[in-house]
């Protein structure tokens, strides 16, 4: 449910404001104490990729950087919208 809501806010705003793509780099571009990511985000509107971008480490202790590629433990984070 909450991931098809951000889809719509998503798609409503990417076609409101072509300068989404460098507001959600810019946030998930803080340090994490200010509300930054590590991680990935990807971000489609029809066919057309509006951002497609990696935050942050994917290994801290060894300084390794998040890839678009980078793969993820998710455990079992998909239950809740599997269920």
């Amino acid at each position: 449910m909450i991931g098809a809501a951000l889809v719509a806010v998503l798609q409503t705003l990417c076609t409101a404001d072509p300068a989404l793509a460098k507001s959600i780099r810019d946030l998930a571009s803080k340090p994490p104490e200010e509300g930054g990511v590590h991680g990935t985000a990807l971000v489609r509107l029809g066919d057309e990729t509006i951002l497609r971008e990696a935050f942050g480490h994917a290994d801290r202790d060894r300084d390794v950087p998040n890839r678009p590629d980078t793969k993820f433990l998710i455990a079992s984070l998909t239950k809740s919208f599997t269920a």
